[in-house]
């Protein structure tokens, strides 16, 4: 289960996972300019969710027509809290597939 914490302009979603770890998404470079336009973050803030549910969407299109690059940034903010941290995929990353494996 994770708690989810979405940014106010929904361009970002910040999750702290059961086991401890916190993870940064966020979506484009210098998107916080869209004030969420593009953007829809699902679920609130503190809810637990289950793997799989959606934590938000983002139109694409959007984003480069604003003059923005649409790259999606994963981050493990708390790598120091870890025992051992791995990249496991980085570009082209279906839904469900591990981009991040940690032990804590």
């Amino acid at each position: 289960m994770l708690s989810a914490i979405g940014a106010p302009n929904y361009h970002a979603v910040g999750i702290i996972g059961d086991d401890g770890a916190e993870i940064l998404i966020h979506v484009g470079v210098d998107t916080v300019e869209m004030r969420g336009d593009g953007f829809t973050v699902f679920g609130e803030k503190g809810v637990h969710l289950r793997a799989g549910e959606p934590l938000l969407s983002f139109s694409k299109k959007k984003i480069e027509a604003a003059g923005h690059a649409s790259t999606v940034i994963i981050a493990l903010t708390n790598t120091d809290d870890l025992a051992s941290v791995e990249l496991v995929k980085t570009r082209n990353i279906g839904a469900g597939e591990k981009v991040i494996s940690f032990q804590g």
